[in-house]
């Protein structure tokens, strides 16, 4: 009975922490996805700098597996296209879920976008369905997926 005992009072101690985590990794999911896209959209040297930070050493990068180096040399060549960035969730259309075995989250949200190159004259904005995976096993949270698709109405415009 003793043992029963003990065995129940670690079962409802450990179960509670077990969802706890789970909604704990959720919710930093969330936060790290609004942090990146914040990056990404105010500053090119930190954006760049992040790579190195807060993505695996492999990642499934919209359908391929780059390195983190072959990553931050797409990321540079996308940021000399486009010097000008804004990235946003959107509110009310993020969904998170996590594997608790694992500690993987998947992030599926859409983010307005608008981009901008002063020396070609020449701005795009539009919306996409935007993914996020993140491991979280390795001590700190790393980006492990990135993908997307534009949705609609993404539109290039030229300056005059």
């Amino acid at each position: 009975m003793r043992k029963s005992l003990k065995l129940t009072a670690i079962l409802l101690c450990v179960l509670p922490s077990v969802a706890s985590a789970r909604g704990s990794m959720e919710a930093t999911a969330v936060r790290l996805s609004r942090a990146y896209l914040g990056v990404w959209s105010s500053n090119s040297s930190a954006a760049l700098r992040q790579v190195s930070f807060i993505y695996g050493h492999r990642v499934r990068f919209y359908g391929r597996v780059v390195s983190r180096s072959g990553l931050q040399a797409e990321k540079r060549r996308f940021i000399q296209r486009w010097p000008i960035r804004r990235y946003a969730l959107r509110p009310g259309t993020v969904r998170v879920s996590c594997s608790a075995p694992k500690a993987r989250c998947t992030l599926i949200g859409v983010i307005d976008w608008r981009t901008e190159s002063p020396r070609r004259a020449v701005r795009a904005h539009g919306s996409s369905r935007f993914v996020q995976g993140f491991d979280f096993s390795t001590g700190h949270p790393l980006i492990i997926l990135e993908s997307g698709s534009v949705l609609k109405n993404a539109r290039r415009t030229t300056r005059r």
